[in-house]
């Protein structure tokens, strides 16, 4: 043979060998990132080989086949993984292959893929098949038999046989230890799957454990934002929802999301699948509509991966069904759960706990519509249900046991339905511990029960000890929570409290149980303003510490806070910026700060009435007034007052009023557009007469031989000047009989005993305001040429105003002057901004960050509070949702404000909301001369949300305030005599006292000075 030729050949076998070499690496690279998790590579890498399947030998062929299977699985795409992975076996069945490793690997994988698609039955029968074939093949000390293993056992448990489950698990657990190591994928997937089956149990624990192990075991093999990380996190959220940790659950699964949406399509079902966790994790803390708006967000991805028949669809229905309860929107409600029903009866049949579950939560709807023979059933049905599949320990099987005695106890049963209650309470104490809020909800259920048969005793033990529980998860909670979800977290708690007087209180009326009255006095003292003060001591905390890092955060979230509020100032169609962004922003550092702050939460020391009743003198007293709704299906509310003395073996809870009562005493209810304006004359005084017979002749005997009595009020309350109320039919006012000292908890006897005699060192005054110009010379240019008696013309036919603009106040630039006198007489060091130099911008240099602590803030301004958003006005601070934003003090410039916004200057408007983010930590006294600085919308134990708590969650100790239009020159004339009593060496209390008294002297119309109250 010629030589070249020769050498040709040889060529064309390197060639062959090359190109044979060449597809070897090329399945090794497929193996490769399926080992390593690099699904998405590996998609793509399958898909452009198969686009040449005449290049690949049959066998080959069906090996890429079943690796884009597998990685179409990984990726979530459970229809289409099932799909291919089928049509790969039924080749390879035709082929007569059916006894090779590899086919056992594809029985394997296939029963995985169709457990996914909802294919029990095929999935069972070929995860057992590949066990089988596996043994006979490798033997049972081989990891391809510990894989057979894991199917086997991962179908048990789908299926709720969880004895079965574990011990496949458990056997294929340990024989990858030993063979494959504790840092292989598969090692890791059963330890998850393990913590699964535990989750499914309620072991709770020992999920923990599990899925901390398969962490530490993925974390060196997968990036972090992988799907298999994203997952753990997920289930890490998971054990804390069960554990009742929401606050820390929520941590984890919105790491969880985040992780799912970089993963952009590859991450959808970790996306939805945590995103609906943190759905239940809402609707637990009331967070109705983010709840909903996820849920509704959720289902379209998930029928972009799955259909309308897969159990992930009926699983976010189902919770949309329940935001629908939540609202009160029943009809929807059921008919969205009853769709659930069918689609779980179709997918699951009637022997899976998911369909047992969606009974329970159509027997609830009819519970909460009181249709207790609908309600029956359901719950019997879903009662054994779950106690066939998951047996008689499990919370599940106990909570719908409950609920099933508590609609048998309603519907007449009462013996039959308590002794399940009964049993149920048992069963979920053991599972979930008493340190649980579903525990603590049950408690409640139980104790409302207990009441109606008349167990007054082993009623009120139950609602302390539940009390005593909802305190720990609000404390714990305050380390997790930015402000706004610990508010709506409290107010849940708050309604429990309510609940909870509302059970006990015939007979605390009548047998003063010292037990019980001392618990109730208790938690008035824990729930009233408790977020103001965990904000107020949170930002303290971090502010003292040496922690830079910490500062630094906390100096970022108030630059946003600063943001929020200027976009806030600006009308929607003006907004610049994504408020919705800054706000998620804001809400998130929040927490951060919270978490990594921990500490702070030492901070609020354990209140215990007889710790008041100890700071009190013989001659003194202490109230908290509260309400509550003594039927929860009536919407009518009771006002009640709990009274210590000393000398005292428990507090005396006292009934007084009904709401609409009070309401129609107090007669305060004055239009809100009328309201606002300090030197305007109010259309209509408050009739005063009737309130001291609601509210203080029913105390009387309580408060024989009594002086001093320092009191928090609660709802309408804090909305009377309590001084100024007529007793009885003698033109005597409650200020004549008692010194009257205004808290916003009398746990303020305690927390800090401020020196009320200590002068000011110095002081901060604004007022002269002058509202149509400001210093700066941007606008003194235009004022000169015209420009801004044109945007004053355009402002004064779009505000809330009924004379178009805010009118300069001549009184309140005299008392400044005045002050600015008397403080300089005192060698106090004094700093004034009047006139144009009275701006938003001046104003926020001073306090959002000021070099020394201001021992006096005082403001002679027009103020306004609107306590709704029910008034339509281009005034559009009117129309905000925040309340805090409906609430605020107006500076120079602000009948300029077109212009001012034209060259991006503050709008002469400081809210409540700016002002609550400030640093006035230290100061001894805030004084806002301006109308309605003391009102704002009320909300329960959190009390005024307006200027006042603004203050206070800055840092303020004391607050004089007024609660209706304050007139000009009389405001004037109140200031400067209190300033001269203070300074002159009276307490501020007593300066306060004295020249109210002069006042009253003065002025025989209670208007005009009567509306000024001190808070301590």
């Amino acid at each position: 043979m010629p030589r070249l030729w020769i050498l040709l050949l040889l060529m064309l076998g390197l060639v062959d060998l090359y190109s044979q070499n060449l597809k070897d690496s090329i399945f090794q690279k497929l193996d490769e990132y399926y080992l390593t998790g690099r699904f998405r590579e590996g998609l793509q890498l399958s898909e452009q080989l198969l686009q040449s399947p005449t290049s690949f030998t049959a066998d080959k062929l069906a090996f890429v086949k079943m690796k884009q299977g597998l990685f179409l699985k990984d990726v979530d795409r459970f229809k289409d993984a099932f799909n291919i992975l089928e049509s790969v076996k039924t080749e390879q069945e035709n082929n007569g292959d059916t006894l090779s490793i590899f086919y056992c690997e594809l029985l394997q994988h296939c029963s995985y893929a169709a457990a996914a698609s909802t294919k029990w039955d095929e999935s069972e029968a070929w995860a057992r098949q590949s066990l089988k074939l596996a043994e006979a093949l490798v033997g049972k000390k081989h990891p391809l038999y510990a894989l057979a293993l894991f199917h086997v056992g991962y179908i048990n448990n789908h299926r709720r046989r969880y004895i079965e489950a574990d011990q496949y698990f458990q056997e294929a657990l340990t024989l990858q230890k030993t063979t494959l190591g504790e840092h292989h994928r598969d090692y890791a997937q059963t330890l998850q799957i393990l913590g699964s089956l535990n989750i499914n149990q309620a072991k709770i624990t020992q999920a923990q454990v599990y899925f901390e192990q398969a962490l530490k075991a993925r974390l060196p093999v997968f990036p972090s934002d992988h799907p298999r990380i994203a997952t753990l996190y997920n289930a890490q959220g998971v054990v804390l929802i069960r554990r009742g940790e929401v606050e820390n659950a929520e941590i984890w699964l919105r790491k969880s999301i985040e992780a799912g949406k970089s993963l952009g399509d590859y991450g959808l079902f970790v996306r939805y699948l945590a995103s609906f966790n943190l759905a239940n994790i809402f609707l637990g803390l009331g967070r109705i509509q983010e709840a909903q708006e996820l849920i509704l967000e959720i289902l379209p991805l998930v029928l972009k991966m799955q259909n309308a028949d897969h159990p992930d669809y009926a699983m976010n229905l189902q919770t949309l069904a329940h935001t629908y309860q939540r609202q009160g929107k029943f009809d929807q409600a059921e008919e969205t759960m009853k769709k659930v029903l069918k689609l779980r009866e179709k997918t699951l049949g009637t022997k899976h706990p998911h369909y047992g579950e969606s009974l329970g939560f159509l027997g609830s709807l009819y519970l909460e519509k009181k249709d207790w023979e609908a309600a029956v059933p359901l719950f019997e049905e879903a009662t054994a249900c779950m106690q066939s599949i998951q047996g008689n320990l499990h919370p599940d099987y106990g909570q719908n046991l409950f609920d099933w005695g508590f609609a048998l106890f309603y519907s007449g049963e009462r013996k039959e339905g308590m002794k399940k209650t009964q049993e149920a309470f048992k069963i979920l104490q053991n599972a979930y511990g008493l340190n649980h809020l579903d525990v603590v909800r049950t408690q409640y259920r139980m104790a409302t029960m207990l009441k109606s048969v008349g167990d007054f005793e082993a009623a009120s033990l139950l609602a302390k000890t539940a009390g005593a529980t909802q305190q720990k998860l609000l404390i714990r909670a305050a380390t997790y929570f930015s402000e706004n979800d610990l508010e709506t977290y409290t107010y849940g708690f708050s309604q429990d409290l309510s609940k909870q007087f509302a059970l006990l209180a015939p007979e605390t009326a009548t047998k003063n149980w010292d037990d019980v009255n001392g618990t109730y006095y208790n938690n008035l003292l824990f729930y009233k303003g408790f977020v103001a003060q965990q904000v107020f001591q949170l930002r303290a905390f971090i502010r003292q510490q040496g922690d830079t890092i910490l500062r630094a955060k906390l100096d970022q979230w108030q630059n946003l806070y600063r943001q929020i509020g200027q976009e806030y100032a600006k009308t929607v169609a003006d907004r610049s910026t994504d408020l919705a962004v800054l706000e998620r922003s804001a809400a998130a550092l929040e927490k951060e700060l919270a978490q990594e702050a921990k500490a702070f939460v030492q901070l609020r020391q354990e209140v215990h009435w007889t710790d008041v009743q100890q700071h009190l003198k013989s001659n003194e007293a202490a109230i908290e007034f509260f309400n509550y709704q003594p039927n929860p299906d009536d919407p009518e509310v009771m006002y009640a007052a709990a009274v210590i003395r000393p000398g005292w073996k428990t507090p005396r809870l006292v009934q007084l009023c009904k709401e609409m009562d009070l309401n129609l005493a107090s007669a305060v209810t004055v239009q809100p557009w009328l309201k606002g304006q300090r030197g305007i004359e109010p259309v209509q005084k408050a009739d005063l007469k009737d309130v001291y017979e609601l509210i203080w002749k029913p105390l009387d005997t309580l408060l024989h031989g009594v002086k001093t009595i320092y009191f928090s009020p609660v709802g309408i309350l804090n909305t009377l000047p309590m001084h100024a109320q007529s007793m009885g039919k003698s033109k005597k006012m409650l200020s004549d009989r008692y010194d009257l000292v205004l808290m916003s908890s009398t746990r303020s006897l305690v927390d800090e005993v401020q020196d009320q005699s200590s002068r000011p060192q110095n002081a901060f005054l604004v007022g002269g305001v002058n509202y149509d110009r400001a210093s700066n010379s941007r606008v003194k240019e235009e004022l000169v040429n015209g420009t801004a008696l044109r945007t004053r013309t355009a402002l004064r036919s779009s505000t809330a105003l009924r004379d178009g603009h805010w009118i300069n106040l001549p009184g309140s630039a005299y008392e400044v002057t005045q002050l600015e006198s008397i403080l300089g007489s005192q060698r106090i060091a004094t700093t004034v901004l009047k006139d144009t130099a009275a701006t938003e911008e001046s104003v926020k240099q001073y306090l959002a960050a000021p070099k020394v602590a201001l021992d006096v803030i005082h403001f002679a301004t027009h103020g306004f509070t609107f306590r709704d958003t029910l008034l339509r006005s281009a005034f559009h601070y009117t129309v905000l949702q925040n309340p805090l934003l409906r609430s605020g003090l107006v500076l120079a410039g602000a009948n300029d404000r077109l212009l001012r916004d034209s060259l991006h200057l503050e709008d002469g408007i400081l809210t409540a909301f700016e002002i609550s983010g400030f640093n006035v930590q230290g100061t001894k006294l805030v004084v806002l001369s301006a109308c309605d600085s003391g009102l704002g919308e009320i909300r329960r134990e959190e009390g005024v949300f307006g200027l006042s708590r603004a203050f206070k969650m800055a840092g303020a100790k004391a607050l004089l305030l007024s609660l209706w239009e304050a007139p000009d020159e009389e405001t004037a004339e109140f200031m400067t005599g209190f300033y001269q009593r203070w300074l002159n060496g009276k307490s501020l209390r007593e300066a306060f006292w004295k020249t109210r008294d002069k006042m009253r002297k003065r002025y025989t119309d209670p208007q005009k000075w009567a509306g000024f109250v001190l808070w301590e």
